[in-house]
């Protein structure tokens, strides 16, 4: 192709791409498989997929794409589509395959899984969940595509849970074809909560890294929202390191401080009412160290913190805490016994 992504090397297969899911795909095989190649940046930004130079290699408008002038045809192969491209490259070295007739036709099912459901459900998974449509007041969209994630994801983990590879014991384009939305799903920080909570809670507010604004160059997560309906959940009894709050709805005060109480932890709690009565009458039932009352974590010099449980080892401030941290030993000596 001329003009705006003019080949150098004419000789090796034409990569037009970009770093997006589907993208990544032709890139790791060729990586993987050492075929030549150039690659061709597509910017998005100034719609260049729409251009008339890049339409004439895929008139979809999408990427990635190929030119192969060593096709073994007369005239060089010009493709698109990356499950298309990835069982091309396969065929065209033999890798990353299988080696058999029915690890092909498996290698390829897996593929098709990607092109027809990982792809399509995780793609608008992400619009409706850290994307142009996560801020739409209707949440069944997102919670629509996020439940077929989660459904997605446990075929993937079935498959998975005696072998290493999707083809088996091999690693190959069925593996190459789900990693980018794989990946992209865990970096967006919406995968890790939808694998989490699996189908025992619903996403309220979706966290993940912050890749706009001035906070997009630190290390900043926006806070997640899970409403709990599965109190047997390990979101609700194992710590959590990250910006994520859970929701478990109760009918009465003795079924909250059950809740409250049904884990290892007891470091601190809060307690929000307007009767005061019952503030103080929760706060003596929850086994935890500290307490606010429609307070959360206000602590002074002078205050003395510690926890229940696993939550329990030691005391901060205070005078209690010097003894906390004592160990006594006692050593007992009879005098008065004389030498042999």
């Amino acid at each position: 192709m001329v003009g705006r992504w003019r080949a150098r090397h004419s000789d090796r297969l034409q990569l037009y791409s970009v770093n997006t899911p589907n993208g990544v795909k032709v890139s790791i095989m060729l990586e993987d498989i050492g075929l030549p190649y150039e690659a061709h940046l597509v910017d998005f930004t100034s719609d260049q997929q729409k251009s008339p130079q890049f339409l004439s290699l895929n008139p979809n408008g999408k990427i990635p794409a190929i030119i192969d002038p060593d096709s073994s045809g007369v005239e060089p192969l010009t493709l698109f589509e990356s499950g298309a491209i990835l069982l091309y490259l396969a065929d065209k070295t033999g890798r990353l395959i299988g080696e058999t007739a029915a690890d092909r036709w498996y290698a390829t099912q897996w593929v098709m899984f990607q092109m027809g459901g990982v792809g399509p459900m995780m793609g608008q998974l992400g619009f409706f969940s850290v994307s142009n449509g996560k801020d739409w007041e209707d949440k069944r969209p997102r919670d629509r595509y996020a439940n077929e994630s989660r459904r997605l994801l446990r075929v993937m983990n079935q498959a998975l849970a005696e072998r290493k590879w999707m083809l088996g014991k091999s690693y190959s384009i069925a593996n190459i074809a789900l990693f980018g939305w794989i990946s992209a799903l865990m970096d967006s920080g919406f995968g890790e909560q939808i694998g989490t909570v699996a189908s025992g809670a619903k996403v309220v507010e979706c966290g993940g890294a912050v890749k706009v604004g001035p906070l997009a160059n630190g290390a900043f997560f926006r806070p997640a929202l899970l409403e709990v309906f599965d109190d047997s959940l390990t979101i609700i009894h194992e710590e959590t390191f990250g910006p994520v709050l859970t929701i478990q709805r109760f009918t009465d005060e003795a079924e909250a401080i059950g809740l409250a109480n049904d884990n290892e932890y007891g470091l601190a709690a809060s307690v929000w009412t307007r009767e005061v009565d019952r503030s103080l009458r929760v706060a003596q039932a929850i086994d935890v160290g500290s307490i606010w009352v429609n307070d959360w974590a206000k602590i002074y010099d002078n205050t003395e913190e510690g926890g229940f449980k696993q939550s329990g080892l030691g005391r901060l401030n205070a005078l209690a805490a010097l003894e906390d941290f004592q160990e006594y030993k006692h050593i007992a000596l009879k005098p008065g016994i004389a030498h042999s």
